[in-house]
């Protein structure tokens, strides 16, 4: 997920992504819509487009621990009949809802892992290799990198520097 001018009311815009593998044509990623406009909005977001497309078991890591635990948590309550309960203060309660929905319908397998963010550059190399000893796979740091660009370029999509300037011609008010 992604976000610009996040304090700015009325002026926010976010992206989400997701990345399954280079070259995949089921990469996707999107302007984010709704209130609160936050990175944290547009990670949940990008969850949810996960879930909502998936057909098969399916392991989501993202690089907001936040996430994992809410999600993690929802998971294992579906997964055992219970009822799943989510924040109902992060500006996210809509998208919660939907996700326990579709997981409640579905019944597909879903895992979530966390892993440390931005570790394709340079100065992460020693999170890197601590994190692949324990296990981290090369593959999700290229996921988790290509997910972020993915969020990064669908926020500057969407965001002020793209739309048309205010002129006579396309605003008669100006």
């Amino acid at each position: 997920g992604s976000a610009n001018a996040i304090n700015t009311d009325g002026l926010a815009y976010g992206g989400w992504g997701f990345f399954l593998h280079r070259d995949s044509l089921q990469n996707l990623g999107g302007a984010l819509t709704g209130k609160p406009t936050t990175s944290y909005r547009s990670e949940v977001r990008a969850v949810l487009e996960v879930i909502w497309r998936t057909k098969h078991p399916t392991c989501i890591v993202t690089d907001c621990k936040t996430v994992c635990r809410i999600l993690t948590s929802i998971l294992e309550k579906c997964e055992n009949d219970e009822l799943a309960t989510w924040p109902s203060d992060d500006g996210c309660h809509d998208y919660w809802e939907t996700i326990v929905e579709i997981v409640q319908r579905r019944r597909t397998r879903i895992d979530v892992r966390w892993m440390p963010s931005h570790l394709d550059e340079p100065e992460k190399e020693k999170a890197k290799q601590a994190f692949l000893a324990e296990g981290g796979c090369e593959s999700w740091i290229q996921g988790n990198c290509g997910a972020d660009d993915m969020a990064k370029k669908r926020c500057e999509a969407c965001g002020p520097a793209r739309a048309p300037a205010c002129t006579r011609e396309n605003h008669p008010y100006v």
